[in-house]
């Protein structure tokens, strides 16, 4: 019976330790991801008649001139979002289209160049119907497009970039 009790006694300080611990490393992974990231949203029309890269949109150019964006002939900047997102919040937008739009700081992560990446969640509900939840990530420095959605005769296409900051 006392060998019993001991071994529970172990077991219970084991459990308590194991909580405490993992207790201690959530919060050093709260305090390591305590960023904020400035995020542009860029609402493009993209169409099937000519007319080139909107100036104010000529940074996405290299990507907006390979497939399988190659089919639509003109891009026409419609509205450009700003804003600042702390991690584990959500930035919440309406489109061009009409359809709302959601964007949460899922995940903070520095690659080995020193650079930082962050998972996003973008979800975009139209009449009250989720149309599209993804999750993706994104390089410093660098840009996502999302496209899909109708926007008056074209598609709307969406372009994210984002910084971190004094990071």
């Amino acid at each position: 019976m006392r060998g019993s009790a001991v071994r529970q006694g172990r077991s219970v300080r084991w459990s308590m330790m194991i909580a405490v611990g993992a207790g201690l490393l959530a919060g050093g992974v709260a305090r390591a991801d305590n960023h904020l990231a400035t995020c542009s949203v860029r609402m493009i029309d993209a169409l099937h008649e000519p007319g080139g890269v909107d100036p104010r949109i000529t940074v996405l150019r290299p990507y907006l001139e390979q497939p399988p964006f190659t089919a639509w002939k003109s891009f026409r900047l419609v509205e450009e979002k700003t804003f600042t997102i702390a991690h584990e919040t959500t930035e919440k937008f309406t489109l061009p289209n009409g359809s709302q739009a959601s964007l949460t700081f899922v995940e903070h992560m520095l690659r080995p160049d020193g650079k930082h990446r962050l998972r996003l969640r973008l979800e975009i509900e139209k009449r009250a119907q989720k149309v599209l939840d993804t999750t993706f990530v994104l390089d410093e420095g660098g840009v996502v497009l999302q496209a899909g959605q109708k926007h008056g005769k074209g598609l709307l296409v969406l372009g994210f970039s984002c910084a971190i900051p004094n990071g």
